[in-house]
């Protein structure tokens, strides 16, 4: 249930990014705010993808995969 939410929580920061760039192209100021929410949220995802990679591992590695002759 905790993955989800993450997953959920880094889906909505990476829409925010997209909305705060299409604002950006209408109003040119915001340019410099969209990026910091860009950036943010790319750091945010790239963590997750992180975390959920180290999982996979320490989860392979308590149970391995037992190949079959």
């Amino acid at each position: 249930p905790c993955d989800n939410r993450i997953i959920a929580c880094n889906n909505c920061m990476q829409m925010m990014s997209c909305i705060c760039q299409i604002l950006a192209c209408f109003v040119p100021c915001l340019g410099e705010a969209a990026d910091m929410v860009s950036c943010i949220a790319n750091i945010f995802s790239w963590s997750v993808c992180i975390c959920m990679q180290n999982q996979t591992r320490i989860e392979l590695k308590m149970h391995p995969i037992v190949k079959q002759p």
